[in-house]
């Protein structure tokens, strides 16, 4: 079944939407203006679009924590400025924009996974999830846990330093494959 759809215009609170939508809902942004101020998403799975993708910001930082197991956080089209963070939730981005650090980890050893296709990443992306699928992304550092494939990217830390691709676990299964790493 599908969830409700939340419209936020120009002037409006992602997180008043977030607050007021049950998990399986679409918030989608239909301003092209920035949305100013943090977001938290907590215990919701939910689907954030944006209708203008390179025509706005969210300027804040996004907080995830306590998704359902089996379900998922999407941002489709989204460009935020300051960190994003998922703690024992799942997480999906697809053609996004991330101006700084992507961090999902797993403290309580959930079954999680973190899917990033056709998006930019400014900042380094650190997932420690059950499974983590990276395609056709351009990129400049990763640290990655657990099942990870890693597929069409372009990893480019020009004059950053650091490693373009950090695997690390006692179990872990990687698949690396058809990437440019420079």
């Amino acid at each position: 079944a599908h969830g409700a759809t939340h419209n936020v215009g120009e002037g409006q609170s992602i997180q008043t939407a977030i607050n007021g939508a049950a998990s399986g809902d679409t918030i989608v942004l239909t301003a092209p203006a920035d949305y100013d101020g943090n977001v938290t998403i907590a215990g919701k799975a939910l689907r954030i679009v944006s209708l203008h993708r390179n025509n706005h910001d969210v300027t804040g930082s996004i907080s995830i924590s306590a998704v359902p197991a089996g379900q998922s956080v999407t941002f489709k089209n989204l460009s935020v400025s300051g960190t994003v963070s998922a703690t024992d939730s799942s997480l999906n981005l697809l053609r996004c924009t991330m101006g700084q650090e992507v961090n999902a980890t797993n403290p309580g050893n959930a079954n999680t996974q973190l899917a990033v296709v056709q998006s930019n990443l400014s900042g380094k992306l650190h997932s420690t999830l059950t499974r983590t699928w990276v395609g056709y992304s351009d990129l400049r550092q990763s640290y990655f846990e657990g099942q990870v494939e890693i597929v069409g990217n372009i990893f480019d830390g020009n004059g950053f330093g650091g490693i373009g691709i950090d695997l690390n676990g006692s179990s872990k299964v990687a698949s690396v494959h058809n990437n440019i790493i420079r």
